[in-house]
């Protein structure tokens, strides 16, 4: 419970989506090198950036609960508006689940510009231009790492990179396995499952989205549906598409409520 705090996500809303919540850079300033020293290596750990969601589950949920009250001539201004985001996130998204999304790729590069800057004589010395460059073997890490050499390469060409990716480097990338994966899933989602539904005010979401709420309730689950638009949501920052508003179909106690379980 310590990292939540009303306040906290008052101050800054994005952090309602966490992990996935996009890279912010709000300035550093670096403590100064004892005297007669100065930085001569850098080991940089990140992760990778912004992405897809890794299936098309949700979103095919939403397209298809919502056409089918579209049809039935169910949908509110609201419901048509969730509808639209729907293709949007859709049309950007297929073929590409789990993948870098722009947005992730200029994390990087961003990230790397601002680490050459901060110590340049890491990478000005003519007698270390070499930099290792290693990544998990999921695409969206080996995408990151690339845009992250590709922008030190622009900044220094006479760097020279040995980039590698491959199982046996899993070990400290990501020291993890299947069995112990599930074995948390397993403790953890029936916890999660009873946190999703808390502060969800069933009536709210299906008057905001709903013209008849009692037909909607007999398709439509509302605590569910208030998560399939967290979701929702929750990507589409990754893909650049925060405009379109949609947070503002869930209050902030059901944002709250959602990012505790997330």
């Amino acid at each position: 419970e310590a990292q939540f705090s009303p306040e906290k996500f008052k101050a800054e809303p994005g952090l309602f989506f966490g992990s996935h919540h996009s890279y912010l850079y709000n300035g550093a300033e670096d403590t100064s090198p004892p005297e007669g020293y100065e930085p001569f290596y850098i080991t940089h750990i990140g992760r990778h950036g912004s992405r897809r969601n890794t299936s098309d589950n949700n979103i095919e949920r939403l397209v298809t609960l919502l056409e089918k009250a579209r049809e039935l001539e169910l949908l509110t201004p609201a419901g048509d508006t969730l509808l639209a985001h729907v293709y949007i996130y859709k049309g950007l998204s297929d073929g590409m689940y789990g993948m870098l999304s722009e947005r992730g790729g200029r994390e990087h590069q961003q990230i790397a510009a601002r680490m050459y800057r901060r110590f340049p004589s890491v990478f000005q010395d003519p007698k270390r231009k070499n930099v290792l460059a290693v990544s998990s073997h999921k695409p969206r890490c080996i995408v990151s790492m690339a845009y992250f050499v590709e922008s030190l390469k622009g900044i220094d060409p006479e760097l020279q990179f040995d980039m590698r990716t491959g199982e046996r480097y899993m070990k400290y990338v990501m020291k993890s396995t299947p069995e112990l994966n599930e074995e948390i899933k397993d403790s953890i989602n029936p916890v999660a499952a009873g946190m999703r539904r808390e502060n969800i005010d069933d009536d709210r979401v299906l008057h905001v989205l709903f013209t008849d709420v009692e037909a909607a309730k007999k398709n439509c689950d509302a605590k569910r549906m208030a998560g399939e638009i967290y979701s929702l949501c929750n990507y589409s920052e990754c893909l650049d598409l925060e405009s379109l508003g949609t947070v503002n179909l869930l209050t902030f106690d059901e944002l709250y409520a959602l990012s505790r379980a997330e």
